[in-house]
């Protein structure tokens, strides 16, 4: 029986090596630039209905860790308490960008990354082990001038011999990829080297953003917003609204493909329905 059980964890470790590598939602934007004191804040949920604490303040404390030691200038817990104290900190995790800006002429703060980890309730797996998944959303705004720098969303998955440690385990695993995709540029840590990737063109091209069941204008403001956020967007303006539809004009550093997986990271009120030649088609929430 004891060698049975050992047989199976062995197998379990195995796949864990797999699961623990993580999948990232690539967009290949530039790394974060070194020398610039960031402060970072995630904050972190659990869907974990077996122990909702579980591994609460791993995610900021690794992307931390990771970035001190290739170099980055990371603001000190005595700072970044001040920080949580005080009024700007919620608008600014909420991408405000006077906040932001009040944040870093306060404290110092050059670069703000503030995100949300969330972990969700392990599966127990055929092998009699626990299955867990992570996922880490950040968001990086240059608090001297407010403009954006870097969105990325990454998943981790690893497996523990209890709920709690799957958690913990997956919830390390996406942090570590997060850490490197912040050094290396969104995407960079979970594409291989022989993996596609949409290469940015020297010139902008005309794509349309179209939105249906667009209840009010204040959805299509808040996609205009995520399209002038993107790194490879040039210029965005609302174009058409009306009857519950709206279309954004963008000139866009690449194609209507990538312009769409980038928008279906930004965590706005729409969702992705289907691209079609230079457009991107919308479906309100």
């Amino acid at each position: 029986m004891n060698g049975h059980r050992f047989g199976m964890w062995h197998i379990a470790c195995l796949l864990g090596v797999v699961l623990l590598s993580g999948m990232s939602c690539a967009a290949w934007a530039e790394p974060l630039p070194k020398g610039k004191p960031i402060a970072i804040l995630i904050s972190e949920t659990s869907g974990n209905i077996l122990n909702p604490g579980a591994a609460v303040g791993t995610a900021e404390a690794i992307v931390k860790q990771e970035l001190v030691a290739a170099g980055y200038p990371v603001v000190n817990e005595d700072q970044l308490a001040k920080i949580r104290r005080s009024k700007a900190a919620a608008l600014a995790l909420d991408g405000n960008v006077d906040a932001i800006l009040s944040l870093g002429k306060q404290y110092g703060v050059r670069i703000f990354l503030s995100g949300k980890a969330s972990m969700h309730t392990p599966v127990l797996n055929d092998f009699g082990f626990y299955t867990g998944t992570a996922a880490i959303a950040v968001q990086a705004y240059s608090a001297t001038n407010g403009k954006y720098l870097f969105a990325d969303t990454v998943t981790g998955k690893d497996m523990g011999a209890t709920p709690d440690e799957a958690s913990q385990k997956a919830l390390m695993a996406a942090a570590r990829l997060m850490a490197k995709n912040v050094m290396a540029g969104e995407g960079a840590a979970g594409a291989g080297p022989g993996a596609p990737q949409e290469p940015v063109s020297s010139t902008a091209q005309k794509l349309f953003v179209t939105i249906a069941n667009a209840r009010n204008f204040n959805v299509a403001n808040q996609v205009l917003s995520a399209c002038q956020q993107l790194p490879r967007c040039k210029d965005a303006k609302i174009t058409g609204f009306g009857g519950g539809n709206a279309t954004i004009e963008v000139l866009y550093m690449s194609s209507a493909k990538d312009l769409g997986d980038a928008l279906s990271r930004k965590g706005i009120p729409a969702t992705v329905v289907g691209i079609s030649g230079n457009t991107v088609q919308l479906q309100a929430q």
